[in-house]
């Protein structure tokens, strides 16, 4: 049974290098990602801290500021135990930690034509 990542965000404690990074984006290198996740939100009935490590391949990045350190854009989660989708991230390629973002309510097709 794939595990489920939090619906909110979750911290990244331990990231790729810059190049590992970059690799990922141009190459489509998978990279592994450490979170900082509670287990009771890994369908656990223990409430303990851990960092699970998890399979990720960056498919959008971009500057988030002038430094060549900081960068924004979108993470797709490809491990085998964790369900597979792509969420918005902000990451430090310096200190090598980050934020995946909360996931994003996906919009029904009848949602989009009652906004019309």
């Amino acid at each position: 049974m794939e595990k489920k990542l939090p619906e909110e965000h979750f911290k990244i404690t331990n990231g790729p290098s810059k190049f590992d990074l970059m690799s990922s984006l141009f190459e489509g290198k998978v990279v592994k990602i450490s979170c900082d996740i509670l287990s009771a939100n890994l369908n656990s009935e223990l409430k303990i801290k851990i960092y699970p490590v998890v399979k990720v391949r960056f498919i959008l990045v971009g500057p988030e500021d002038g430094s060549n350190e900081s960068w924004f854009g979108k993470v797709r989660i490809i491990d085998e135990d964790f369900e597979h989708e792509d969420r918005k991230f902000y990451y430090s390629s310096k200190h090598r930690t980050g934020t995946i973002h909360k996931r994003e309510e996906k919009e029904s097709a009848i949602k989009i034509i009652e906004k019309m």
